[in-house]
């Protein structure tokens, strides 16, 4: 195994264990158990394995959607539903549509978690997802579509 492969199975193992605050907490972790590198090759390390930055720090993805208590998604611990209303009500803050597309805005670094979310169970409607850092487009055949769709995700994250 290459030194970049161990170093991204080290930063899974970490976050495993937990959400860490900042890159300087993950670079701490990474250091104890042997591993050195930059600030430039976690961030791309981050970028590259999908982790998210929430409020409660850096996530795995599958970490972001699950809530307190609850197995991650996937596991069958969980309504799929039920795991898309605890995501979109802790980062969505607005959905609208606009022609075939919705456009979702989030809390700063929320997009990602969503959009996983979105991925892994999508609605009725929706065709295909492209996430950044606070917006995410959602794709759908039809304006009536994209119109249901925004009306279901606010409806679900208690916005409507």
């Amino acid at each position: 195994m290459d030194s970049r492969d161990r170093r991204r199975r080290l930063i899974v193992e970490v976050l495993a264990e937990g959400p860490v605050p900042s890159q300087q907490g993950l670079m701490a972790a990474l250091r104890r158990r042997g591993v050195r590198t930059t600030q430039a090759t976690l961030s791309r390390d981050l970028r590259d394995l999908g982790i998210v930055k929430s409020p409660r720090g850096y996530l795995s993805p599958e970490a972001a959607s699950v809530a307190p208590g609850m197995g991650a998604v996937g596991t069958g611990t969980a309504d799929p539903e039920v795991m898309l209303r605890r995501v979109l009500s802790a980062y969505l803050l607005s959905a609208e549509p606009a022609g075939t597309l919705v456009v979702c805005k989030t809390s700063p670094g929320g997009a990602m978690a969503v959009a996983v979310e979105l991925d892994r169970h999508p609605p009725e409607g929706l065709v295909g997802t492209v996430g950044g850092d606070d917006t995410i487009f959602l794709a759908t055949p039809s304006d009536e579509a994209a119109g249901s769709l925004a009306g279901y995700l606010l409806e679900l994250a208690g916005l409507a």
